[in-house]
């Protein structure tokens, strides 16, 4: 761990001295940040400068700002006052490249560290002039380099990655620790050698050895000549000592700014502090009240170029490809989840038969009319709950971790969803198939049973189809901290725009979308055609039927009459439970003979339709009704992943002869 460590610290000709001129430097003057309509401070008048070749540490006790500033320095979150630019000394200004690492790490819990790694170099370094077989021989190299930089040689292949809630399932391993984690979320972020990295509390949750080894491949970084500013909250005094520069924060204002050596002597803290480490001491000093009067705050215009997080270089189809393989591979060791899936739906199959089995007669009875339409109805509802549950925990975790690489500029984030519903769609399929299989012979098998087998197992796969769709658009209505919302702020013009707070951003769990979820299974329930007849909604819910989309009657002759029924009302129109269930039962009673049984309240199947409103559209109608809804609900999972995306890095870039021209003023 010694020769790790020394080799970890040791200069690469990319660096630069300390008393050179560095290639590149960030500088901010007058940050200032503002939140809620008291205008609470969370940063006044923060200004400092990070040099290429250096490590600059943001501390400060909790609460006191870093995680905003770095937010803001790294282009994530736009200050509601002050300038940030990146001063690029020589060459194209799209050669500075940043990255974020993000506090909480976001893996696949089912692929290793080397999978993870390959991927990333696969998309980073992919060449239009190189092979297929060249391409994935660079990937696989840059991972193997990556890999030894960060002392992950021993954990590449073996254990998986792993999360902590999920290490008895991937078969009892423990997965990957605190550090090796740590190290690998930032390997993952610098796969492209960025020349800006930016880390949030790389250290937290991280004993000191853990904590020592993480920064030390933070100072790898710097010592080759990039740009690495990190926060800290608690350092031990290794870390402390590897941090070449430092920013001290304590409720939003800046307290030192220059190079961590000579903080304490800065500070002048009482003696009794200054008996203390130099971490421990510094955050005593931070630690007293600051007065936060909030000053006027004036935002500086962006007038030179800007730098976003790096395009992908690899093309459409080759991101498509990764992002598909990656999906593959991930449902395939998941097989303990799909185990359990298909029995689950066998048993469940299985107790359906049980319950709709009936007495052994050769034709349906009165009697029987009412189980065949249970049946039909339990299929569309229990296809639709096992196809909307699972995207809710997996789409949810998956989406989770696109975010997080889409906004380093590993791929498009609409890609990404493409691929984690293309890699899901073969189990959607597969469950209603099996249900259907075990259950189908419920039905009364003299009539058409072949022909009745393909539309039942057609309208369980369209079922399925939009289920999974609701379950993938509850999961992206429920945004992380990174997804952006209305700033509480304003300038002096009263002007307003969006911008990222984490402070102000409603963080929705894996739990709540479950509860969230039944409020929209529900309705589709009531309003499926079966538990209440949506030809004839009661007084109650009369206000339903002021929504209809066509408010005139329609007729449906039956075999002794002709019954009067309304339009379908709004909710049913959108219902998949309802398009399913009329799909079904026009399927089973449309040409159904004589009904046996006295009294004969249903003579024949076109009875059994019109008396509970089941004939309003035929079974092909339905059908394509029912994927429309499927593919809407698909549509609106691609806006609403739009609208919750994070904001990429954006970062203002001029030349040294602009900033010599244009110097920041706090």
């Amino acid at each position: 761990m010694e020769a790790l460590n020394e080799a970890l610290l040791e200069p690469t000709n990319g660096a630069r001295d300390d008393d050179g001129a560095a290639p590149l430097r960030l500088e901010w003057a007058g940050v200032g940040v503002v939140a809620g309509r008291k205008r609470r401070i969370i940063l006044s008048e923060a200004g400092g400068v990070a040099k290429a070749g250096r490590t600059l540490a943001l501390l400060g006790p909790s609460g006191a700002g870093k995680t905003t500033l770095l937010r803001c320095l790294a282009g994530r979150a736009e200050p509601d006052a002050g300038s940030v630019r990146l001063v690029v000394s020589g060459g194209s200004t799209r050669a500075a490249r940043a990255v974020f690492v993000e506090q909480e790490d976001v893996f696949c819990p089912e692929l290793t560290a080397r999978e993870h790694l390959r991927f990333r170099a696969g998309l980073a370094l992919w060449r239009r002039d190189r092979t297929r077989a060249a391409n994935a021989k660079a990937a696989d190299s840059r991972a193997a380099e990556l890999l030894e930089t960060f002392g992950l040689e021993t954990v590449a292949d073996h254990p998986r990655v792993g999360a902590p809630a999920d290490a008895r399932a991937l078969g009892g391993a423990r997965g990957l620790s605190g550090g090796e984690r740590k190290r690998l979320a930032v390997a993952l972020e610098v796969v492209g050698s960025p020349k800006v990295v930016f880390a949030d509390e790389p250290t937290s949750g991280l004993d000191s050895q853990l904590a020592a080894s993480v920064v030390r491949t933070l100072a790898k970084l710097a010592k080759g000549g990039a740009i690495v500013v990190f926060s800290i909250h608690q350092p031990s005094q290794r870390c402390f000592d590897l941090c070449d520069d430092l920013v001290v924060l304590a409720h939003g204002k800046t307290l030192y700014k220059g190079a961590a050596a000579n903080a304490v002597g800065q500070l002048a803290p009482p003696p009794e502090i200054a008996a203390l480490p130099p971490a421990e001491a510094i955050l005593e000093v931070a630690a007293r009240d600051v007065p936060t009067a909030a000053p006027p705050l004036v935002k500086a215009p962006r007038r030179f170029a800007t730098a976003r997080a790096p395009a992908p270089s690899a093309p459409f189809y080759a991101r498509a490809l990764a992002l598909a393989h990656r999906g593959v591979v991930t449902q395939l060791r998941r097989w303990p989840l799909i185990v359990a899936q298909f029995a689950t739906c066998a048993v469940f199959a299985s107790l359906i038969g049980m319950l709709y089995e009936g007495d052994g007669r050769p034709r349906i009875d009165q009697k029987g009319v009412e189980n065949v339409n249970g049946y039909l109805f339990m299929l569309c509802t229990g296809t639709l709950f096992s196809s909307l549950f699972p995207p809710l925990q997996l789409f949810f975790r998956g989406l989770a971790m696109a975010r997080r690489e889409a906004a380093s500029g590993a791929y498009g984030l609409p890609l990404s969803v493409l691929a984690m519903q293309l890699a899901d769609v073969v189990l959607q399929q597969a469950l209603p198939c099996v249900f259907v299989s075990v259950t189908y012979r419920l039905i009364d098998p003299r009539h058409g049973l072949e022909q009745r087998l393909g539309a039942f197992l057609l309208v369980a796969q369209a079922v399925a189809f939009a289920g999974a769709s609701l379950g993938y658009l509850i999961a992206c209505l429920s945004p992380d901290s990174e997804c952006r919302r209305p700033a509480s702020s304003s300038f002096d013009d009263g002007s307003r725009r969006w911008r990222e707070d984490p402070s102000l951003t409603a963080r929705f769990s894996h739990a709540v979308a479950t509860v969230v979820a039944p409020l929209f299974v529900f309705p589709m329930i009531l309003l499926g055609g079966l538990y209440a007849n949506v030809g004839a909604i009661p007084v109650g819910a009369r206000w339903i039927n002021k929504v209809c989309l066509r408010a005139r009657d329609f007729e449906v002759p039956s075999a002794r009459s002709t019954i009067r029924h309304r339009r379908d009302p709004l909710a049913a129109q959108v219902n998949p439970i309802n398009y399913g269930f009329q799909a079904v039962s026009q399927s089973q009673w449309r040409d159904y003979g004589d009904i046996d049984g006295f009294p004969p309240v249903f003579a024949t199947g076109k009875d059994v339709l019109a008396f509970f409103s089941l004939a309003q559209r035929s079974f092909e109608a339905n059908l394509y009704r029912l994927l429309a809804v499927g593919l809407c609900l698909r549509a609106a999972v691609f806006v609403a992943v739009a609208l919750t995306a994070g904001r990429r890095g954006l970062l203002e870039v001029v030349t040294e002869a602009q900033a010599t021209e244009n110097p920041l003023v706090s």
